[in-house]
């Protein structure tokens, strides 16, 4: 069976263009499967970063504390009363301050997962995407290549070679029948 040149071109092409459908899919999801990485190792960054200004903030609440625990007491007034409701009313403010830095952070990791995980959902529709066009490619070269072979449809009743016309089933007898 010999194929003519432009059928050839036809199935090449279509391969050819299949091929580059699964390599693009491929490497769409390879590439969002790199981005929800960094999405995920920002996110990590993000918990490590919050806590350690949540534990300078302690620190710098602590000492602001004994400072002023230790001026309380060189001044002479007694611990009582309004300077310890302002203290109190600092440490508060403080861990309120902590509790903020905290929140703050899980809601931007929380972001940043969320954003690794639409990455990995568009790498996969993007791959499922490229199998479907691949698939498109070959069928419709597959079509271009029937549209271009002759092809007779037959009804019912009708012969391929007597050119629309009606067949005569009792012309055709077998030798000696009778």
């Amino acid at each position: 069976m010999c194929i003519d040149p432009a059928t050839a071109f036809v199935i090449a092409g279509a391969a050819i263009g299949a091929a580059g459908d699964l390599m693009e899919g491929r490497d769409a999801k390879a590439l969002a499967n790199l981005e929800a990485r960094q999405y995920e190792n920002q996110a990590v960054a993000e918990r490590q970063s919050s806590a350690y200004e949540a534990a300078r903030l302690y620190d710098k609440q602590r000492y602001a504390a004994a400072e002023d625990r230790a001026r309380l007491a060189a001044s002479g007034v007694a611990a009582t009363g309004s300077p310890v409701e302002v203290m109190a009313d600092n440490a508060a403010q403080g861990q309120l301050d902590l509790e903020a830095i905290r929140y703050g952070s899980t809601l931007k990791q929380q972001a940043l997962r969320t954003q690794a995980g639409v990455s990995r959902a568009q790498g996969q529709i993007a791959q499922r995407n490229s199998i479907f066009s691949a698939a498109g490619r070959i069928f419709s070269a597959g079509a271009s290549i029937a549209g271009g072979m002759p092809t007779k449809s037959v009804q019912a009743g009708q012969s391929p070679f007597t050119e629309g016309r009606p067949m005569n089933l009792l012309a055709f007898r077998r030798p000696g029948i009778a």
